[in-house]
């Protein structure tokens, strides 16, 4: 018979703890850990000048994985924290720019009279209203508005954030959200705020939303250089808005409804988007002031059978001296609970000057600018959650 050393003995007594302390955290509280996995192809008529057909990831949802923990404190208060991860199916790279935890870090009090929670997190303007659009229904990142601009598809999450979440009564719930700047010496630099508010009945629901970010260009997409400092460039790609990034403020407003009838859904979605005093600079010319996106989208769903939902909308963004049209069109046909396939065609297209100064082009979201006023985006994907 075999006899075991010291280090051996050790690590099997170690493995025994760990198992008896499990165990006891198990009977006390739980985490749980889920997540999507999504991929699939990409065509597009002209990106940069040509067309091509590519492999998409997470284009109705962010692959992702996460962990849900909660524990129970006893009268009614229950510790909570999201742990959730963004990646690339297609080459396994960390989305969020390579953040470990670049979806959700957060970490809470949940009780009777509403949820307080801190860290990385969602903000209320994609919570509330952005659940109405097509794109956080079924058309996923390709179908989002021009550029994102709203934020209805969550491109911007608040880090170093606290946030109270309302219980739901009768249907209606609230959330507020602050993200101080942690500038020393200088309390208004990077700092973020936001609120939301909506109700959802049997047959219909309201939303409303509000966002204010002071340096966007750090705080909301993620630069490192301040506007007017040396080295600073646009850390936006897409020319629908990267013009209006060394703003001083950005500002969302959005208000929603949505109701069902005769089992077709319905949403309309009206935003604001204001990016207030622009510094002008090598990378953004717009010469200063105040640059304004009105949005509208109308959208509506049915479905047909248990397994095949269609969806169509329709979006049209108003800038300051250019104007975008867009169409979706959709279908999601689920071959199990968890498995489902997708099918998403986009047309949009581009008038005037865009926020560069060039004749405006058209911007699908998620992809590379066309070379010409209209941009065409069919899309077929596999998702499966876990």
């Amino acid at each position: 018979m075999k006899t075991l050393t010291v280090r051996e003995r050790a690590l099997r007594l170690a493995a025994i703890a760990l198992f008896v302390l499990a165990a006891d955290a198990h009977a006390q509280s739980s985490v749980s850990l889920y997540g999507i996995v999504e991929d699939g192809l990409i065509y597009t008529n002209n990106q940069k000048g040509g067309a091509t057909l590519q492999a998409t990831t997470g284009a109705t949802n962010t692959s992702r994985f996460g962990l849900r923990g909660t524990e129970d404190l006893g009268g009614g208060y229950r510790a909570i924290f999201t742990l959730e991860n963004g990646f690339d199916t297609s080459t396994g790279k960390l989305g969020q720019g390579g953040l470990l935890f670049g979806r959700t870090a957060m970490v809470g009090i949940a009780s009777p009279y509403g949820t307080i929670t801190a860290g990385r997190q969602y903000e209320p303007v994609s919570e509330y209203v952005g659940l109405l659009s097509s794109a956080l229904q079924w058309a996923g990142w390709t179908g989002a508005h021009p550029g994102d601009i709203d934020n209805m598809q969550s491109t911007i999450r608040f880090n170093n954030s606290l946030a109270y979440t309302s219980p739901t009564w009768d249907g209606f719930s609230f959330k507020a959200m602050f993200a101080p700047g942690g500038v020393a010496g200088a309390f208004e630099r990077q700092r973020a705020l936001s609120f939301g508010a909506g109700w959802q009945g049997a047959f219909g629901g309201v939303a409303a939303a509000y966002l204010n970010m002071n340096d966007p260009s750090v705080s909301a997409y993620g630069g490192t250089v301040l506007p007017g400092q040396p080295g600073y460039t646009s850390p936006v790609t897409s020319p629908i808005y990267s013009g209006y990034a060394s703003a001083g403020t950005l500002q969302i407003v959005g208000v929603g409804a949505n109701a069902t009838l005769a089992g077709v859904r319905l949403d309309a979605i009206y935003t604001n988007t204001r990016y207030q005093d622009v510094l002008p600079t090598g990378t953004t010319p717009f010469r200063g002031g105040t640059a304004q996106f009105n949005t509208v989208e109308v959208n509506g769903s049915y479905r047909f059978t248990p397994q095949l939902l269609m969806g169509s909308a329709f979006i049209y963004t108003k800038g300051e001296t250019a104007k975008y049209t867009q169409v979706n069109l959709g279908a999601d046909y689920s071959l199990s609970r968890r498995t489902d396939i997708g099918l998403v065609g986009v047309w949009q297209h581009a008038m005037g000057t865009d926020s560069t100064g060039k004749s405006a082009v058209a911007n699908i979201a998620s992809l590379s600018a066309s070379s010409t006023p209209n941009q065409v985006a069919v899309r077929l994907n596999l998702r499966h959650r876990f």
